[in-house]
């Protein structure tokens, strides 16, 4: 059985990329806080606005409702409340793959990246959609590696 998802921003470029990157591997639940269209209500689910409050409690509930085993924000402000909870989300056995709070202001933002460059989903270092090990320079987070492999770069919207 595929381990599900949830993925917010689903239904922007970068959102519908990665869906399609990991559906082969995972359940994707696709989330959006934005408007979404009549003729689409049946594929995204509403998840609340970063704004709000109540947004990380919000999102709990919806992961906990949801049975997700992952959290997926692709919001560099949905990234920085999240990632200051991910002990929260754990306590329920959800994991957050976002970056550790402390290297997040360090990394390098690659908001839109070409589709020659391929993505890593890291999670405990390792790599859930390459199945492999990647170098110790960042254990959770979407983003794709330096020609090097010594860089990270995160790749996230700028919300």
């Amino acid at each position: 059985m595929k381990k599900r998802l949830l993925l917010t921003y689903a239904t922007r470029p970068l959102g519908i990329r990665v869906a399609n990157l990991m559906a082969p591997d995972f359940e994707v639940l696709a989330a959006t806080a934005e408007d979404i269209p009549s003729v689409f209500i049946d594929k995204y689910i509403p998840c609340p606005a970063v704004q709000s409050a109540s947004y990380v409690h919000e999102m709990l509930t919806l992961a906990l409702d949801h049975h997700v085993a992952y959290i997926l924000p692709l919001g560099l402000k949905e990234i920085a409340a999240l990632g200051r909870s991910m002990a929260l989300f754990e306590e329920y056995g959800i994991q957050v793959l976002c970056p550790d709070m402390e290297i997040l202001p360090s990394l390098s933002i690659l908001s839109n990246p070409p589709k020659a460059l391929p993505l890593h989903l890291m999670a405990n270092g390792k790599d859930l959609l390459e199945q492999g090990l990647a170098g110790p320079s960042i254990s959770n987070g979407l983003g794709v590696f330096s020609d090097s492999g010594e860089e990270f770069l995160l790749t996230a919207i700028q919300d």
